[in-house]
């Protein structure tokens, strides 16, 4: 039995965990049980149960959100770094220039097109988790939209050459050649104006329509859900790319691919009513890991 059973209600959040000392390759030095971003008291409750830490105290496994992602030690951080972070990714945007919009006043209506030789079975599946992973902690209402129009987020998935193909219903003139380059072998660089592309990856998150009407159009390679899907899925509901120290998919410092349990309250908290009516709660991550 993985911890994403045991613990999920537990801490308000799913992951697994990998045997002790299972460290992948290429993950990065992980931070040490006295690291200033923590909180003493959340390092005193959960450390010794949900992780394992060298001689010095240095972190070496725990909750992983998939076998193949990084140590996600969000449940150890403090208030003052989560809050920080939060503004930044809600506020600011350290790696593009379009902005997103809040789903504040309404439904989510997606609507899903694929290139033809896609299997649909699989895809819905695929598709499915990541969907289901992210929106059903954000409270958002969600629903099948019957057309492009009636739709607010409509994700599209094929090959670059499909992508190309229907970039134009972004609105986004430079998002063709971006799909084309990676279908040539060579990824386009530039500055798109409305749109978010994930760096080095065929997928991208467009945001347009006037105030009250907008849509987000979101364009992801069917090879790259894994990479793809989670950052864009953040990105569509409103938070941005940020540098920080929370684990985080849109953390630009880490490598993060799965929404990790500090993006999940993120999220939760965008959608809060004391956050749209521009004021905050009294220590609003109070709850991560409780």
């Amino acid at each position: 039995m993985t911890c994403r059973m045991i613990c999920a209600g537990l801490l308000g959040f799913a992951f697994t965990v990998l045997g002790t000392g299972a460290i992948l390759a290429n993950e990065p030095a992980l931070p040490f049980l006295t690291a200033e971003e923590f909180s003493e008291s959340r390092v005193s409750e959960f450390a010794a149960t949900f992780f394992s830490t060298n001689g010095l105290g240095q972190i070496i496994d725990g909750p992983r959100q998939a076998p193949d992602e990084p140590v996600d030690y969000s449940v150890l951080m403090s208030e003052r770094v989560l809050l920080e972070d939060f503004l930044k990714s809600s506020q600011t945007c350290g790696g593009c220039d379009g902005g997103g919009f809040l789903f504040s006043d309404t439904d989510v209506k997606m609507a899903n097109f694929a290139s033809p030789d896609l299997s649909k079975l699989l895809l819905a599946w695929r598709v499915s988790e990541h969907t289901y992973d992210i929106l059903e902690p954000s409270g958002l209402p969600t629903s099948k939209a019957g057309s492009f129009d009636e739709a607010n987020i409509v994700f599209v998935f094929g090959d670059a050459e499909y992508l190309a193909s229907k970039a134009h219903l972004t609105g986004d003139s430079s998002l063709r050649s971006y799909f084309e380059g990676f279908r040539e072998g060579s990824m386009w660089e530039g500055t798109l104006s409305e749109t978010t592309v994930l760096e080095g990856l065929p997928c991208s998150v467009t945001f347009e329509g006037p105030k009250g009407q907008e849509k987000v159009i979101v364009l992801t390679h069917s090879d790259y859900l894994a990479s793809c899907m989670p950052k864009q899925l953040l990105l569509a509901i409103g938070l941005k790319p940020f540098r920080g120290s929370t684990p985080s998919a849109l953390n630009l410092n880490h490598s993060y691919l799965r929404a990790t349990a500090a993006d999940l309250e993120f999220v939760k908290i965008l959608r809060s009513d004391a956050f749209r009516a521009g004021k905050l709660t009294s220590k609003p991550f109070r709850n991560l890991g409780y």
